[in-house]
């Protein structure tokens, strides 16, 4: 099994080699194994892409991620809180 340091490495190569986001600039922690991603994205594409790119590495025990989604404006929404106004909002449409 890999060590934490080199997970760690492995990890953010990993991240900085994916077109799709900019999450290179944020933090990886590892211990005893698990891997945790964390920091700040512009959309939930780049959160995914960040999380599909640290999976690629191989032998770690667990990932946890901590991204958070930072919209446009003074409130930042966590995925939890986008997921909940897509949900409202089809139940709100009349033509869905």
């Amino acid at each position: 099994m890999k060590t934490d340091t080199q997970l760690h490495k492995d990890v953010i190569e990993e991240i900085q080699c994916e077109p799709s986001t900019t999450a290179a600039q944020n933090g990886v922690t590892s211990k005893d194994g698990v891997v945790t991603l964390i920091g700040t994205v512009a959309t939930d594409g780049e959160k995914w892409a960040a999380q599909n790119a640290a999976q690629r590495v191989e032998v770690f025990k667990g990932l946890a991620e901590e991204i958070m989604i930072k919209t446009c404006g003074e409130h930042p929404k966590t995925g939890t809180e986008i997921a909940e106004a897509a949900v409202n909002s089809l139940k709100w449409h009349v033509w869905l």
